[in-house]
């Protein structure tokens, strides 16, 4: 069975709006992003939609409260369909979160809702629209593999750990925005370049308990290549789940791994997701120590899980993460705004860093100004990319700068 990739397919969006002369107004917007816009105002001309990269829909019109449901319906018949949604709405800033909630609920990331009733929407729904097609053309060579029934590409081994390749996404600094570090992030590379994403593989090793492994390999692949490409070290991040740390050795492996390639322990940040999460005495004697040894402690998503101010008060952390599903509803949502002011108060008093992720519009980036922020990640200043390139782009803003 062939693996078929994205770059086969051009975008299709897929249009839930029951006012035709709406429906012409934002067919006409959209139409810059250079995809196919299907119009949808039926369950059976849904059913009969091939592929979908991503779902516009207007909850406020008959065709566009039935047509959530649609979408849920026909995206659970299709496991494979990974498609983005953004929800077009005159509904309360109140009800936002609900909203995005019951698409999250039934497995729907990056959910974005537009508010129709801040000035220039339609402006605002076909930016939003603009920025999740904008993922999909800059790793057009990301696939959308069939799978066997075990969830595994076919002819694709999951303990092959030379397919495992780590790419850098900038972080910058949210005043200059020049790029101060970056995050580890890991791809499956075939052996005919074309790049497999990991939401068709972390799962896998998660259940097969090799996700530590994978991130050994992750840590010493990204490190020997900076110092391939580079003659000093950079500051970069590698995502450590809880499961890692209550693994035993684990900690020490990992010290032993950074001390014997000659990495400053200061130049690392080790962001810890939420999977396995607890208060276990082993969790909190793995953070002392790391600290201790020098190791900067982040926590990924925050406040999106168990992640909040007591976690705070209790462990090691010195840089939280705020999640992009707080940044898409900034403009928006009153409570969101009050909530990042909050964050900016105590991280200052506590003396934390902040990092702002998912920012991938320059008024998501205009936004994000206006608070006290100390980084910023997002497809606005780069999406993740191989070491080499990195490396290049990060030489050629430093030769800039002096």
């Amino acid at each position: 069975m062939e693996l078929a990739t994205i770059k086969n397919f051009p975008p299709n969006i897929i249009l839930i709006e029951d006012d035709s002369v709406q429906c012409k107004m934002i067919e006409r917007g959209l139409c810059a992003t250079g995809a196919t816009i299907t119009p949808v105002i039926s369950k059976v001309a849904l059913s009969k939609v091939r592929y979908a990269d991503c779902f516009v829909v207007d909850l406020d019109l008959g065709a566009g409260e039935v047509g959530a449901e649609w979408i849920i319906t026909e995206c659970q018949k299709r496991k494979q369909w990974k498609p983005q949604v953004v929800i077009y709405t005159g509904c309360s800033d109140e009800l936002f979160v609900s909203i995005k909630n019951m698409f999250v609920q039934f497995g729907f990331k990056n959910v974005v809702i537009i508010s129709k009733r801040v000035p220039n929407s339609l402006v605002l729904l076909c930016e939003a629209v603009s920025a999740k097609l904008a993922d999909r053309k800059s790793n057009a060579s990301i696939l959308q593999p069939n799978f066997t029934k075990n969830g595994l590409p076919d002819n694709i081994k999951i303990n092959d750990w030379s397919l495992y390749q780590p790419v850098l996404q900038p972080q910058v600094c949210a005043k200059s925005s020049h790029i101060i570090s970056a995050e580890v992030l890991c791809r499956m590379v075939l052996a005919s370049g074309e790049i497999v994403s990991p939401q068709y593989f972390l799962p896998t090793l998660k259940k097969q308990g090799l996700i530590t492994k994978l991130t050994l390999v992750m840590i010493e692949k990204s490190i020997k290549e900076i110092y391939e490409h580079m003659n000093y070290p950079i500051d970069i991040s590698f995502n450590i789940d809880y499961d890692c740390l209550q693994c035993e050795g684990f900690v020490n492996t990992l010290c032993q791994t950074i001390d014997s390639l000659d990495y400053p322990t200061s130049k690392i940040t080790l962001e810890l997701t939420e999977n396995g999460y607890s208060r276990d005495l082993s969790i909190y004697k793995s953070l002392i120590y790391l600290r201790v040894k020098g190791y900067q402690i982040s926590i990924d998503d925050f406040a999106t899980g168990f992640a909040c101010l007591s976690t705070l008060l209790e462990f090691p952390f010195n840089e939280i993460k705020i999640d992009r599903k707080h940044i898409v509803s900034l403009s928006t949502n009153k409570k969101i705004r009050a909530y990042l002011r909050a964050i900016e108060v105590f991280s200052s008093e506590l003396g934390i860093s902040v990092v702002v992720e998912g920012v991938e519009t320059l008024a998501q980036r205009e936004q994000v100004s206006d608070y006290n922020f100390d980084k910023i990640q997002g497809f606005f200043y780069g999406k993740p990319i191989f070491i080499p390139e990195f490396c290049r782009l990060l030489s050629k803003q430093n030769s800039e700068i002096c």
